[in-house]
């Protein structure tokens, strides 16, 4: 069975962090399933390889080049995780760009995606535990790097999953779920188990930073169930999933 897992910037900035989000691929592997994780770009804010300090050397750039620039962040990222899963003994391999399989038009910092081919993903897969994606970036037809907008790593993992035909994925981060108001502004704050898309995006829009609007909207248009669940402690998180009918 193939799990479609996608970590954040906060699970993959430092070498023990990483170690977090190994284990539960590690889970996972010894449940005889195998794993395509995307991968975000290390870190937040001022952390280095993060896209807010790539973004930070941009301001003069193309959008074409902007998206080059851009990129780099969840290639690098996506690269370090794999020689990482290697040295814990985890077959895995970081698919380039093209091997990405998402096509994209040319509005360079929001590319819309036109075409899904996940072939080379599922060519590595016949050798690999684990394919590695780096999120948040496609290519145009012209071959150019491209980026997805807001969201763009949690996009990709709904795209993956779209694309190799399952229904739903795990999205690690450093909260353990979506709550109806800030945790950390009040610790009595309720943790949902289960959600629909709709009240998950007036959650978000209402100000619940676990996720972009965008990638809410198109787990509903695509049909994809998403779990949000922490990358450093065993909880199941909170899943989204359709309305029931009738309610």
């Amino acid at each position: 069975m193939l799990r479609i897992m996608k970590f954040g910037g906060t699970s993959v900035d430092t070498f023990e962090h990483r170690c977090y989000a190994i284990g539960k691929i590690q889970q996972e592997l010894d449940q005889n399933h195998q794993v395509v994780a995307v991968i975000s770009a290390m870190g937040r804010q001022n952390d280095p390889y993060s896209t807010a300090s790539l973004l930070s050397f941009s301001q003069f750039l193309e959008p074409r080049q902007k998206d080059r620039l851009l990129a780099q962040g969840e290639i690098l990222s996506s690269l370090v995780f794999e020689n990482q899963c290697r040295q814990a003994g985890i077959r895995a391999h970081a698919c380039t760009p093209t091997e990405i399989g998402i096509l994209t038009d040319d509005s360079y910092q929001n590319a819309q995606v036109l075409q899904l081919n996940p072939s080379w993903i599922r060519y590595y897969l016949k050798d690999h535990e684990v394919v590695l994606v780096p999120g948040f970036i496609g290519l145009n037809s012209k071959g150019h790097l491209t980026t997805l907008g807001r969201g763009g790593s949690d996009q990709t993992a709904i795209l993956m999953a779209e694309a190799l035909q399952l229904k739903e994925v795990t999205i690690y981060t450093d909260v353990d779920g979506i709550y109806e108001e800030d945790p950390k502004k009040n610790a009595q704050a309720k943790r949902f188990t289960t959600l629909d898309y709709e009240a998950c995006l007036e959650l978000v829009l209402a100000g619940a930073k676990v996720m972009m609007p965008e990638s809410v909207k198109l787990a509903q248009k695509r049909q994809i169930a998403f779990t949000v669940a922490s990358t450093f402690k065993n909880q199941a998180g909170t899943k989204v999933v359709a309305k029931k009918e009738g309610n």
